[in-house]
């Protein structure tokens, strides 16, 4: 990701490398310097995912009952790497060209959020949950998790979608109507992977809390 921004700037006509490496640097520290919060999250996001796993079987049959798979795909698409790492990186660029401070801040907060909480969850996963696609039982492990359909926990599309679009909500809005949209986009992914018998529901709240520690604690 970094090494992507390196390429763009350097291969356009603004060659600022020195001022990028500076913006990361300083990010990095300060992520660093904050990884209390980052335990937090994590802390708390197991937590959160054990107490809302007492409902996993209900939503499970529920999303099974609507039989909308392929909207849950839709509905996730906000969330895919694909997606969510272009637009960190785009807007951070933009930013930076544009000289608009304020973009170019967010989008790096919400490149360096977007990062950390992905390696806390990448780590978690190799708890080895199984996807419900995979198992009707909500508490069925096989450790280590290494293939994808034991790699239920936590949901890694709710994380991303978490880390960047809240982030962007809480230093980009300046009105109730933009915020509404940003937030509610981690919800509506969330809820995506549920209908796609993706995820478990505690998956998601564990992913989502994970993704907003450097902004909430």
């Amino acid at each position: 990701m970094i090494l992507l921004i390196f390429f763009l700037l350097s291969s356009s006509e603004i060659n600022h490398l020195d001022s990028v490496k500076e913006d990361i640097s300083s990010e990095f520290r300060l992520k660093i310097q904050e990884a209390n919060k980052m335990f937090s999250g994590v802390v708390i996001g197991i937590s959160a995912g054990i107490i809302s796993s007492l409902i996993d079987d209900e939503l499970k049959e529920l999303s099974d009952k609507m039989r909308a798979k392929e909207l849950g795909k839709i509905m996730s698409l906000p969330g895919d790497g694909l997606i969510i790492t272009p637009l960190v990186l785009g807007g951070y660029i933009y930013g930076f060209i544009s000289e608009n401070q304020k973009l170019k801040n967010a989008f790096l907060k919400s490149m360096s959020n977007l990062l950390f909480s992905t390696i806390a969850v990448q780590i978690l996963k190799f708890s080895g949950r199984k996807r419900p696609y995979e198992t009707d039982f909500q508490y069925d492990f096989s450790f280590p998790g290494i293939k994808s359909r034991f790699r239920s926990f936590p949901s890694g599309h709710a994380q991303a979608s978490s880390a960047v679009y809240f982030t962007l909500g809480k230093h980009l809005c300046e009105n109730k109507l933009c915020s509404i949209i940003l937030f509610s986009v981690p919800p509506i992914v969330s809820f995506g992977r549920i209908l796609g018998n993706n995820h478990w529901f505690s998956d998601t709240i564990s992913g989502m809390i994970i993704g907003v520690s450097f902004e909430l604690f």
